[in-house]
């Protein structure tokens, strides 16, 4: 059921009946955190995006359509530029080309837990993907919510105790971890609120707990939530969504991407020494 669940984010963009569960039958995680110095001084940096299909940049409207990795056949509108090149971009335009380079292993219908585990769509566990990069990532950031929230059914409890396991896994491969906030999404059913299973009550926990580790989260969700253009009725812009109330359009996905870079950008010049 699960994959019909993912193939109806990723396919039909719409997520439907993706909502309930309340994450019966999904394995229970070990709880485990680590953290530690970010390296510093290098003269290269490689950042690894181990992200869903919003940081793929699945757009049901968007003309270009691509076959989608971990989705068989699927064939469905991407966001062009990606959002890895959007991000490739701003390093290259910031810091000099070639000085940065991000590798997308973005993975549409992903969860945090099937990152972990490398269950499909998943084609490999996070550490064995971390383990065969040409060059060792030095930063993994993960944008792991909204599958995790509308197909597994997770309370915050459950959603931090994955995260804590993503966290020691991507510091055990001798990266910085870093938290991206996902976009909110416009469904009908969409549960902003709930303080055990809301989207912002599972964001502000993933959010402190990267705080307390140490880490970076970049900002996103409250910048898509009080960006409103006057007279939008909505409570937040909704102009920045894609007809399936669940992916960015190409505007939004673009607000996003200059929402991290300005958070990541001190990071990695941190870590570069400059």
């Amino acid at each position: 059921m699960l994959k019909k669940y993912a193939l109806a984010a990723v396919l039909a963009i719409n997520l439907a009946g993706c909502g309930g569960g309340g994450g019966s039958g999904t394995p229970t995680p070990t709880s485990t955190t680590a953290a530690g110095p970010a390296p510093a001084h290098k003269t290269h940096a490689t950042i690894y995006l181990d992200e869903d299909s919003t940081g793929y940049g699945a757009d049901i409207d968007s003309p270009n359509k691509v076959q989608y990795p971990g989705i068989g056949n699927g064939i469905a509108g991407r966001v062009d530029p990606s959002p890895a090149q959007m991000m490739q971009a701003d390093f290259d335009a910031a810091l000099g080309a070639g000085v940065v380079t991000v590798i997308d292993g973005s993975i549409p219908g992903g969860t945090l837990m099937h990152s972990l585990q490398g269950l499909a769509p998943d084609t490999a566990p996070l550490a064995t993907r971390l383990a065969q990069l040409t060059t060792p990532a030095d930063i993994v950031i993960t944008n792991s919510e909204i599958n995790d929230q509308y197909v597994l059914g997770e309370n915050v409890s459950t959603y931090i105790t994955w995260m804590q396991q993503w966290i020691s896994t991507v510091t055990a491969a001798g990266a910085v971890p870093v938290y991206a906030e996902p976009n909110p999404i416009c469904r009908s059913d969409m549960n902003l609120a709930d303080p055990q299973t809301g989207t912002n009550a599972l964001v502000a926990a993933a959010d402190q707990l990267f705080g307390a580790s140490g880490y970076t989260a970049l900002p996103n969700l409250a910048n898509f939530e009080n960006y409103t253009t006057p007279p939008n009725p909505q409570p937040w812009n909704i102009a920045f969504m894609s007809s399936d109330c669940v992916h960015p359009n190409d505007a939004g996905y673009a607000f996003k991407e200059k929402n991290y870079f300005a958070a990541l950008l001190p990071v990695v010049r941190k870590m570069l020494g400059r």
